[in-house]
């Protein structure tokens, strides 16, 4: 028998409960939470069209330390919000291309248009405000929100340290070596920098300061997310996802399939994939982070991470990859809340 006990977020939200041929509890607890095991992944699908959306999304990006700030954007560059896979798709004014969500809590949001315009807005409740420059393509650190990296028409690469307190009007970004279509930055420091050239090449960079190293592999666009920036994702140019923990790791397929890829969350768990009209969202569970927190090497910081639950909200349809073994993990002590499957 099968036991995996995972800590969720208090007061899940239950509505119509789908049969996956195992059993579900979820019972109360106050406290941190943590993912406890690799090897499973809880996938939620939502088709895009069916929740008024007005052309399917092209592109997404995940922010917040639990995950629950996704941005994306549609075919006809129309803009959409939805505050955690519990939320309702919003849309948002404006025309952009492309959405990367930075800070701890999501509140930094820069985008491009198809002009190469530069978009900020200070999360939902701001407004959009120009910044000089051009870029095709944006990305930000998701914690601090300071380190933001770009790429030209041209393929040139650029990078900002920003500081809010200054203001955006005489934003000055530093060229970089290199040629890059597509860029991301990740890691508390906003030092893991990640990104993928013309020919699909992957390069890994170390900070403003590093140097570009070529990993091997091929992908057509990455995400980045995690405390240290090292849960790494992709999607080649025959839409099959790769992920991979760090630069020291290497790649696994994940046996999905996808246009587009993002990851969030304190510990990257969070996930979502595009793949033609349907957007699904992934709760992805690392064994070794739980290594990690036993030990106490992790401060954790109290935030809690969102726990995807078997029940069906919205109209989503949720299924379980099927686990090569099975796997028991032991409460962390004085828990009690956990999501049991039998």
């Amino acid at each position: 028998m099968m036991l995996l006990r995972l800590f969720a977020f208090l007061g899940v939200a239950a509505a119509s409960q789908k049969s996956l041929q195992g059993s579900v509890h979820v019972a109360s607890h106050i406290g941190m939470d943590i993912n406890l095991t690799a090897a499973t992944e809880l996938v939620v699908t939502d088709g895009g069209t069916s929740h008024g959306l007005d052309g399917a999304l092209v592109q997404v990006s995940v922010g917040g330390h639990d995950g629950s700030e996704i941005w994306g954007v549609s075919s006809n560059d129309q803009i959409w919000y939805r505050p955690g896979r519990t939320g309702s798709w919003q849309r948002v004014s404006g025309a952009l291309i492309q959405v990367s969500v930075g800070g701890l809590n999501g509140e930094h949001i820069w985008d491009v248009n198809r002009a190469n315009n530069i978009y900020y807005r200070n999360g939902i409740g701001g407004s959009w405000q120009q910044v000089n420059g051009g870029l095709k393509q944006v990305a930000v650190d998701q914690f601090s929100g300071h380190h933001v990296w770009g790429v030209a028409y041209n393929d040139q690469i650029y990078y900002n340290h920003v500081d809010y307190s200054q203001g955006l009007g005489s934003l000055q970004w530093r060229r970089v070596s290199g040629a890059l279509k597509w860029v991301e930055v990740g890691g508390y420091h906003g030092d893991q920098v990640w990104g993928v050239n013309s020919a699909d090449q992957i390069y890994y960079r170390h900070g403003f300061g590093g140097s570009w190293q070529n990993i091997g592999g091929s992908c057509k666009q990455i995400t980045v997310a995690g405390f240290n920036g090292d849960r790494v994702w992709c999607t080649n140019s025959g839409d099959n996802v790769y992920a991979r923990h760090g630069v020291d790791g290497s790649w696994s397929n994940e046996d999905i399939l996808a246009s587009n890829v993002a990851a969030g969350g304190l510990n990257g768990e969070t996930v979502m994939t595009i793949n033609g009209g349907d957007i699904s969202y992934r709760t992805v569970n690392y064994t070794d982070e739980l290594a990690a927190h036993l030990q106490g090497r992790h401060m954790l910081w109290g935030l809690s991470a969102m726990v995807v639950s078997f029940f069906v909200v919205g109209g989503f349809v949720v299924k379980r990859r099927p686990l090569a073994a099975d796997i028991e993990v032991p409460f962390l002590k004085g828990a009690d809340e956990c999501l049991s499957l039998a």
